[in-house]
């Protein structure tokens, strides 16, 4: 009779799962997907990571950029049809939703400055120049701000997305013998 092994994980994807604190000692992650899974503190004495893919997974990334500038256009289209008023309606709908997740509170100042911006350049052209300036100056400092809140998020999602054995239990552990010189 074959015994049925609960820790095979071979040739599986198993992308941005965590494996926190788990007791996977002996486990086959042979072939796995095991790009930006958490193993820290995991116990992996014996497991096998012989062919496994691992480092960055871009997934995480990629969905933060596409909501984030789904958010942004939103607001700035919102701020061209309705004004300020869209711009904050919208905002407030999409930060509720997501919980105000930080990268969406930034694509939102973000949309809201574009929307300042274009509102500037259009009293400039109107003949009202300082006001002009001084609504596209502050949209730029504003579009500034919400950039680099923006880029933080994503420099803390992709930290999120490596695989990681911080504090992991890895002796007798299998690796490929190109994991082993990159991790050294």
């Amino acid at each position: 009779m074959r015994e049925f092994n609960t820790l095979n994980f071979s040739n599986r994807d198993l992308r941005n799962r965590s494996f926190q604190g788990q007791n996977l000692c002996g486990a086959d992650f042979c072939g796995a997907d095991i790009r930006g899974c958490d193993f820290r503190e995991a116990l992996l004495r014996d497991a096998n990571f012989t062919g496994a893919k691992m480092g960055v997974s871009r997934g995480r990334i990629w969905g933060l950029i596409a909501r984030c500038g789904g958010v942004a256009i939103a607001a700035t289209t919102s701020g061209v049809l309705a004004g300020i008023w869209g711009v904050v309606a919208t905002g407030l709908v999409a930060i509720a939703i997501t919980r105000c997740e930080q990268g969406i509170l930034a694509a939102t100042i973000a949309g809201a400055s574009a929307y300042v911006g274009c509102s500037g350049l259009l009293i400039f052209l109107g003949g009202d120049l300082i006001r002009g300036v001084s609504l596209g100056g502050f949209s730029i400092v504003v579009f500034g701000v919400a950039s680099l809140m923006f880029l933080e998020v994503v420099k803390e999602t992709e930290k999120l997305t490596v695989t990681c054995f911080e504090n992991a239990d890895l002796t007798d552990a299998t690796f490929d013998r190109e994991f082993r010189e990159s991790a050294g």
